[in-house]
């Protein structure tokens, strides 16, 4: 089964001793269990301080995972509660077959289980003269990495990119692009439509505030034998969720991945933006909640499990919002761990992105 976890950071007197005990402390609770993908969040005063925290944060934890070094992000992201740092770790505790590889450097992850093989990413970054290359490289290594397990672009169910602005570049000016747009020339090239056999992974597009592209993702093949023997379930209720993306990558399981998107355009005028941007966010919020619920009450009949939501990561375009998307989330939700951030959704129409997971 797997587990997803929200950990703040422990007591030290240093940036330094703080992410040591924290990921020591996590690693003693949890013994026993395989941890294999942690997403770090920094909130760096500034660019070059988050460089060299990030740089602490590999080093702590090559000391701490030893030969076991789960696949990990690490990103320059503001937190919306004004914590240091904030650590979202995913781990089984089930007797799977567990596989930490490194591939050109890259610690990745393979999880196997009666149906399949799934591979955790980790980060994927590179910081090229322009973003065009940048994404080049990206997508080159998460191929190769993929190439290794047997695996293909399409065998990707979630992902999320994290996209700086472009850049002028002498072989060709990006400036009248924004990044997304030249990131998804890009990836357009790489995820061939053939492959995509069960759809298009959810993905979440951040724009990414320090100079380095960062693509992470997480991938499942289903061992094509074993998935014959079993009966295929009925998932077609899952398109009645129109306000959510919503992926179930392995056959027979309970889990959902969902993320919200963009139902609600933004209105404002010279007169009065500041008091719709405020009912927009309200109303986006509820809408989200309201879709979040009735998905989770639908996978518990439709699979026929006490399934719940394991966590929510919540990215609030605007910091002031914060507040207010806090109380309507914890006034709906007030057992579900929740992780807010100040991220900027690459839709100028998403004021607040919800997403989670239900096990």
């Amino acid at each position: 089964m797997r587990f997803v976890k929200i950990v703040e950071p422990d007591d030290g007197d240093t940036f330094e001793i703080r992410i040591k005990n924290t990921l020591n402390s996590f690693l003693k609770e949890n013994k026993g269990k395989h941890i294999v993908k942690l997403e770090i969040f920094v909130n760096s005063a500034h660019i070059e301080a988050f460089n060299d925290e990030k740089d602490c944060i590999q080093q702590a934890i090559k000391t701490t995972f030893k030969n076991k070094i789960p696949a990990s992000s690490i990103f320059y992201v503001p937190i919306c509660n004004g914590s240091e740092f904030t650590i979202l770790y995913q781990m089984y505790d089930d007797n799977l077959e567990i596989e930490y590889k490194t591939l050109l450097a890259h610690p990745y992850v393979i999880v196997k289980n009666k149906t399949g093989i799934e591979l955790f990413s980790g980060g994927i970054c590179f910081n090229e003269d322009s973003l065009l290359f940048s994404a080049q490289r990206c997508f080159d290594l998460a191929e190769q990495i993929l190439m290794a397990e047997d695996m293909h672009f399409g065998h990707i169910y979630r992902q999320w990119n994290y996209i700086p602005s472009a850049k002028q570049t002498t072989q060709r000016t990006l400036l009248d692009k924004d990044g997304l747009s030249v990131f998804d020339e890009i990836q357009d090239f790489y995820y061939e439509e053939t492959l995509f056999t069960s759809g298009k992974p959810i993905s979440n597009n951040i724009h990414h505030v320090h100079d380095t592209l960062l693509i992470n993702f997480i991938a499942f093949a289903a061992d094509e034998n074993k998935s014959k023997a079993e009966p295929k379930q009925d998932i077609s209720w899952l398109n009645n969720h129109t306000d959510l993306k919503v992926k179930r990558p392995i056959d027979g399981a309970t889990e959902l991945w969902f993320s919200t998107k963009p139902t609600l355009a933004i209105a404002a005028s010279d007169n009065n933006t500041q008091q719709l941007q405020k009912q927009d966010i309200e109303k986006q919020t509820i809408q989200h909640l309201k879709s979040i619920v009735e998905l989770t009450k639908a996978s518990q009949s439709q699979l026929n499990t006490e399934a719940a939501l394991s966590f929510l990561k919540v990215s609030v375009s605007q910091g002031q919002d914060y507040k207010k998307v806090e109380e309507l989330i914890k006034g709906s939700l007030p057992q579900i761990q929740t992780l807010f951030v100040n991220c900027i959704p690459n839709n100028p129409t998403l004021l607040v992105e919800i997403e989670g997971l239900i096990s």
